[in-house]
């Protein structure tokens, strides 16, 4: 047991000077039992000041556990890890969507840092999916957000190199490598762009460091898009680097280029000496990206569309879900790869959106085979990319929900209601044509849903009791309104809503009102016939309640 010297419980300073230690340890002594020991002090005194949920202590608990599951990731294995990962990520998440669009604030960039640095360490612990999801979430939290201070473009330069050190290490082992080599190639010349400014931005130092592992990086992705000039040239770049501004330590790593120069028949010894232009050439460098252009296909949103209606075929009904999966997994790896390489083009909306339905549907799938846990980073994934505007509304909405359900039976009932929260905000502050209105429907009937296992409880909280009440008119008028004949699935939307309605009205003691919803909904079961038998059979228990004749 590790034993701390308070009695009433640590302050913020003791607990960062705990930190402190925990890291100078570490940096001494490396990751052994003396920096897991000191670590271990700062988590304890981190998680007793976070559980008063001020955002600055959750922050403090994060950095600890990052701090913990680094050591433990290198002084015994990324197995060991993986409890202390798992909980860092989950806080890492929630300091995330506490974010406003800025991300400033050095708490919400810790956040995605530490996301970004557990999936490398669940890839180094041999779940390369589970890593490169990871890698994708951190990304997703910072690419498009407005960033102007020092800890969000360092957030965002981590997020981003730790996407693309795991698609360039995984790449051999990734379906469609031509398409998925693209990808990151597009990402790889990204990262040295941001490197190479935030190293002229802190004139040197440390940043030179990361601009020429970015430049490995590119090197290596070239490679696997058949482009040996860029290969070079970039590894012709960190050469140089390494040579004027790296330690002495890292001559080995020198010798290691002009190795691989040679080897692919780049270059010769006497070429070798010809690209050095100097110490201060890296700040004047263009931008490879005028070198590179990620060739996308005319037609390659057509045949993404058209693979994902195949899969959404295949995986209807659920008795082809082992076939739809690794399809879609397949997918997701293209629609992945072309997102990215059309950043900054007119197809890159299309291929975002393609890639976000992808990836609901692979949540859905892995949903349905009875895996929640497996379903969730894909179904946090299509909320991410999903456009958040115009006609893309309804489908993030669609996506919110459907990753409320299976957080809540992966065992996360809180993010269920923070998803389903967050689609009700989003419906009802924007225009509402009919699709999003269905959406909006949804949200309000699952919150509801959510709700009466809290009031489960005898009594149940009065005020709590009242949202829920609201919750459900709401989505019942919502409902009604879209119910057409022509559409059954709609009409079962309504039905399924009054029986909510008949329960939750029951529960506040309004007995008039659930008869008044009952008596709306018997007529609608009849309509429904068979494919409603369960809505009939709770309807006739509720009408039993209410000494109301039914049919069963």
């Amino acid at each position: 047991m590790v034993r701390v010297p308070w009695r009433r419980g640590p302050s913020p300073a003791e607990a960062d000077r705990l930190l402190a230690v925990a890291e100078e340890t570490a940096a001494r002594h490396g990751p052994g039992p003396a920096a897991t020991q000191a670590a271990a002090r700062a988590v304890d005194a981190a998680r007793r000041l976070a559980v008063h949920g001020a955002r600055a202590d959750r922050g403090r608990l994060l950095r600890a556990l990052g701090r913990m599951s680094v050591n433990l990731a290198l002084g015994r294995t990324p197995d060991d890890a993986r409890p202390v990962v798992e909980e860092s990520v989950l806080l890492a998440r929630s300091l995330i969507a506490d974010a406003d669009d800025g991300f400033d604030d050095h708490v919400h960039a810790d956040a995605v840092v530490q996301l970004a640095q557990a999936g490398q360490i669940v890839t180094t612990a041999g779940d390369l999916a589970h890593g490169r999801e990871l890698a994708r979430e951190a990304w997703a939290a910072v690419r498009d957000r407005r960033i102007t201070g020092p800890f969000g473009r360092g957030a965002r330069a981590e997020a981003l190199s730790g996407l693309v050190q795991i698609l360039v290490d995984s790449a051999p082992q990734i379906a469609s490598a031509d398409r998925a080599a693209a990808g990151t190639m597009t990402l790889a010349v990204l990262l040295v762009d941001v490197q190479r400014a935030a190293a002229v931005e802190e004139g040197g130092g440390p940043a030179l460091d990361r601009l020429a592992e970015a430049l490995s990086l590119l090197g290596r992705a070239a490679l696997a898009v058949d482009r040996p000039d860029l290969t070079d040239a970039a590894w012709s770049e960190e050469l140089v680097l390494r040579r004027h501004h790296g330690p002495r330590e890292r001559a080995e790593r020198t010798s290691g280029i002009l190795a691989d120069l040679r080897r692919t028949h780049m270059v010769t010894g006497e070429a070798d000496r010809s690209t050095d232009t100097g110490p201060g050439a890296w700040r004047h460098a263009s931008s490879y990206a005028d070198r590179w252009r990620g060739v996308v296909p005319p037609d390659a949103l057509e045949g993404l569309e058209l693979r994902l209606a195949q899969a959404i075929a295949l995986s209807r009904g659920g008795a082809r879900l082992a076939e739809a999966e690794p399809l879609l997994d397949t997918l997701v790896a293209d629609a992945t790869a072309l997102e990215s390489a059309t950043q900054g083009t007119p197809a890159h909306a299309g291929h975002e959106r393609v890639l976000a339905r992808a990836l609901w549907r692979l949540a859905q799938v892995r949903h349905a085979a009875g895996r929640p846990e497996s379903a969730l980073e894909p179904a946090r994934l299509s909320v991410a990319f999903a456009t958040q505007h115009g006609d893309g509304l309804a489908d993030t909405l669609t996506y919110l929900c459907d990753a409320g359900e299976i957080a809540f039976a992966a065992g996360h009932p809180e993010e269920r209601i923070a998803l389903l929260t967050e689609a009700i905000a989003r419906g009802s502050a924007a225009p509402r044509s009919d699709a999003v209105r269905r959406g909006l429907g949804t949200a309000l009937h699952n919150l509801a849903t959510a709700r009466t296992v809290t009031l489960s409880q005898d009594p149940p909280d009065a005020g709590l009791l009242a949202e829920t009440v609201a919750l459900a008119a709401r989505a019942r008028e919502i409902r009604a309104a879209l119910a057409t004949p022509t559409d059954p699935m709609t009409v079962w939307e309504y039905a399924q809503t009054l029986l909510l309605s008949v329960d939750v009205t029951m529960l506040a003691r309004r007995r008039p009102d659930a008869v008044t919803h009952l008596s709306e909904l018997l007529p609608l079961l009849d309509r429904l016939g068979p494919p409603a038998a369960e809505l009939t059979r709770r309807a006739a228990r509720q009408a039993r309640s209410l000494q109301l004749g039914a049919r069963s």
